[in-house]
């Protein structure tokens, strides 16, 4: 002890080691510390019989990084050990390897989580029928004696036109202002604008600067779609648009992702095409990449149902494109368009210029991944060694992408998953490409241009090889888009080649999935409060849970609070214990 106690407090004296080798030190403890799930009988009758003695016995869990730890003496050889060298990205980002349940049908998923936005409307309109318009109209319906559904019917086809995402984030603000209400004693429906503002005054100091906000919308959404009364009164109220603008006026500075650098990009390229990297790395990497390349949303990207490959050899060189389809898109709002599929390339030529998408492409037919309806671009690894059904959260592909590019030796806490779509609209705006073509390289189109993009059969064509031309010249090193506004264009004099335009392309819009954090609590509260009992298995009263801060799921311990749970996973950060 004494020793070690000499060695410990001698930290001080030393070279501090280098933070890769502190990171691969606590992530070894990490995962050795809480040990294996499974427990012999005299271990369980142990621990049982210690904690009849001593209801206060608490198994310590490791959270966070640990302190103090050994460092390393003056001039010892501080290089990385071999696991460190080799562990993938998805390791080092903390992710997991998904369990048997990750290997479920994506479709049946979505269907499941639609069900769910549904019934938190049909919770709504159930309290108080008559104050909707379509709770009117099914009881006309019932008058007449025809087949025609019930009330959960008329509702889902109300909102058949809307994305499932939508639906459960309008609800949630409703939810929470209904459940006040009926906390109070009153019903919520139909509005009042007095209620409204009271709500508003008792709750806005203490809730989210946008909540407020949100209320309005999911008001509006509600009048619109289900025929809620009273909206209106209350939206042309003076004193409810004025205190949700006033509270809505705290909320922080907006701070966009930052587009991937170009030595970012490269990283990427290169991990696809080393083969001495992680399958599951060099799969991620190139998905990353048709995101960036094919200037497409993470969630856009899951989506991709076909790929080909088309390409021509022009004097030694390949040049060419990944032509893919989507079948559902962010953009993709009108009837017209949610029946068509979206069209995307993505340009062989790359700023590393490397054959990422050939290789990549073969990795994937290697190891048994297909393109299909059935299965997401990117799914989740699985601890058998396959890959599920089931995509990785926002959040989740964010960490990997940030330790993906991380050898980049720049700071990636800014990056996310946007990153990916805006990289590419970034050049080429700093490029100083038109307006008209910028939109089109993101799926955008102008009110009064579909008749033209109709007719145009390849209306890409154009604002495709001005991308190729701004991918060629960050090869060549005539652009670096990675410098300041001066630095954009050099000339061999050292004099700067001004361009018109220069201004930010924001690929940042509301409601796209991305994994900033979300405040889920308050809004979970009201739905369990309004909604009632979720279909399900029922949860044992008696045993403890935690629920992840991302993926919202309920995780049993094993034993309480072991640090571990029923399914194999570990307790860490990303998850918070719930109360009994």
């Amino acid at each position: 002890m004494g020793r070690g106690t000499k060695r410990l407090c001698a930290a001080s004296t030393v070279d501090e080691p280098p933070s890769a080798a502190l990171r691969l030190h606590v992530l070894h403890c990490w995962r050795a510390g809480a040990g294996s799930t499974g427990r012999q009988m005299w271990d369980e009758t142990i621990i049982s019989k210690m904690r009849q003695l001593d209801k206060g016995l608490h198994v310590p869990q490791h959270r966070g990084f640990l302190a103090p730890v050994p460092c390393f003496d003056r001039g010892e050889d501080v290089s990385l050990p071999a696991p460190l060298a080799s562990a993938s990205a998805f390791s080092l980002a903390g992710l997991r390897l998904a369990g048997p349940s990750a290997s479920a049908d994506w479709t049946s998923k979505m269907q499941r989580e639609r069900r769910a936005a549904i019934k938190k409307w049909a919770s709504l309109v159930k309290m108080h029928p008559a104050a909707w318009e379509v709770g009117r109209q099914q009881v006309s319906v019932l008058q007449l004696r025809v087949k025609s559904g019930g009330l959960f019917e008329s509702i889902s086809d109300a909102l058949a036109s809307k994305a499932t995402a939508t639906l459960h984030g309008r609800a949630g603000p409703l939810l929470r202002y209904s459940n006040f209400w009926i906390g109070q004693g009153h019903d919520p429906w139909p509005l009042q604008e007095e209620m409204v503002y009271a709500y508003f005054k008792e709750v806005g100091p203490s809730t989210a600067p946008t909540h407020l906000r949100s209320c309005l919308i999911s008001m509006s959404f509600a009048m619109h779609v289900l025929g809620l009364y009273g909206v209106r009164s209350v939206l042309e109220s003076g004193r409810v648009r004025g205190v949700s603008a006033e509270h809505f006026s705290r909320k922080r500075a907006l701070r966009q992702r930052d587009p991937l650098t170009v030595l970012q990009v490269i990283i990427l390229e290169r991990c696809v095409m080393d083969k001495k990297a992680a399958d599951k790395d060099r799969v991620a990497a190139g998905f990353f990449l048709v995101c960036i390349y094919g200037r497409l949303r993470y969630s856009d990207a899951l989506n991709i149902n076909s790929v080909k490959l088309d390409v021509q050899r022009v004097q030694g060189k390949v040049i060419g494109f990944l032509e893919a389809t989507c079948k559902r898109t962010k953009t993709m709002t009108s009837l017209e368009t949610k029946t068509r599929l979206l069209p995307v390339a993505v340009p062989i030529q790359s700023v590393a210029d490397t054959a990422w998408v050939e290789t990549w492409l073969e990795l994937r037919e290697r190891i048994g991944l297909v393109v299909d309806d059935k299965c997401p671009l990117l799914s989740a690894p699985m601890a058998n060694g396959h890959w599920g059904s089931l995509p990785l959260g926002a959040a989740e592909a964010g960490h990997w992408l940030r330790w993906l590019v991380a050898p980049a030796g720049v700071q990636v806490q800014n990056l996310g998953t946007h990153s990916a779509k805006a990289t590419v609209l970034s050049w080429a705006s700093k490029y100083g490409m038109s307006h008209d073509d910028r939109r089109m390289l993101g799926y955008h189109a102008a009110a009064g241009d579909k008749s033209m993009l109709t007719y145009s059969r390849d209306a890409m064509a154009g604002p495709l090889r001005e991308m190729a031309r701004v991918v060629r010249d960050i090869k060549a090193g005539v652009f670096r888009p990675d410098m300041t506004r001066s630095g954009y264009f050099l000339k061999p004099d050292g004099s700067e080649e001004l361009l018109d335009d220069t201004e930010d392309s924001s690929s940042s819009s509301e409601g796209s999935l991305d994994e900033d954090d979300q405040q889920f609590s308050e809004e979970e509260e009201a739905c369990d409060a309004v909604v009632g009992a979720w279909e399900g298995g029922e949860l044992s009263m008696d045993r403890s849970y935690a629920r992840h801060k991302f993926s919202r799921c309920l995780h049993m311990f094993a034993i309480d609070d072991c640090g571990a749970f029923v399914c194999g996973r570990k307790m860490s950060d990303s998850y918070v214990k719930q109360k009994s």
